[in-house]
């Protein structure tokens, strides 16, 4: 019986192991056309969120000098904006009190 045991803990621990292994990275979450992840002065962020305003998230985006564009299919916001004003760009939408998650890629 514990060979049983055994044996079947030992057939788990390589698949738990390959399952918590980090995914290849083939930019299926980076939702924007890249030159090796480097997008010169700017961070391009997506938001996402769960029955927000996007309006009121545009305007956190453009008040910090972003670009923005909305992807009604995938209901995700895009925001480009210079480096270093992304901080304020998320508190911006912080302070909408929306559950949404922000993430820059630089």
């Amino acid at each position: 019986m514990k060979f049983a045991k055994i044996a079947i803990l030992a057939l788990a621990a390589p698949v738990s192991v390959a399952l918590a292994a980090p995914a290849a990275d083939d930019d299926k979450d980076n939702h924007y056309d890249n030159d090796d992840h480097h997008y010169g002065d700017y961070s391009k962020c997506t938001i996402s969120a769960f029955k927000p305003s996007w309006s009121k998230i545009a305007k956190c985006c453009h008040k910090y000098k972003g670009d923005s564009d909305f992807d009604k299919k995938r209901k995700y916001f895009k925001c480009k904006l210079p480096i270093y004003y992304e901080g304020y760009m998320r508190k911006c939408i912080k302070d909408l009190d929306h559950a949404c998650t922000v993430d820059c890629y630089y």
